[in-house]
């Protein structure tokens, strides 16, 4: 008997710290890439990360793109509903063209935001409706 509430323990833990799963799109604009590819670095390593397009039966949580706006500022979008709004930040790209610090931290926040908003707004639903996006 107490094994199995050891195991039944370790698989609600399991369940409860599971980490979201992401995509993250391309990026357009100048260095995109570059920026595109810091991003996912930092963000796989917080997120499960899924590529884009290689099976369209992998439900994510969110989908994450971006755009250059100017060679200073990144727009970030995150989107958790094909239809919905995606919730944005605007991280800024120093002359270097490399990510600080704050700007992982921010990319970080506003996914967790994405999802969190998502999963108010799916039990306010009751359940009526279909969670995540298709990277």
């Amino acid at each position: 008997m107490f094994r199995l509430l050891t195991v039944l323990g370790v698989c609600v833990a399991s369940v409860a710290l599971a980490r979201p799963r992401i995509a993250v799109m391309d990026f357009e604009g100048p260095t995109a890439s570059k920026l595109q590819l810091q991003l996912k670095k930092k963000l796989c390593t917080t997120f499960v990360c899924v590529k884009p397009g290689k099976s369209k039966d992998v439900a994510v949580d969110a989908v994450v793109t971006g755009s250059v706006l100017d060679k200073t500022t990144l727009a970030l979008k995150v989107y958790t509903d094909p239809s919905g709004e995606p919730v944005s930040a605007e991280l800024e790209v120093p002359r270097s063209g490399k990510l600080g610090k704050k700007a992982f931290f921010d990319a970080a926040v506003a996914v967790r935001s994405a999802i969190k908003a998502a999963a108010a707004a799916s039990d306010d639903d009751d359940g009526a409706g279909q969670t995540g996006a298709a990277p």
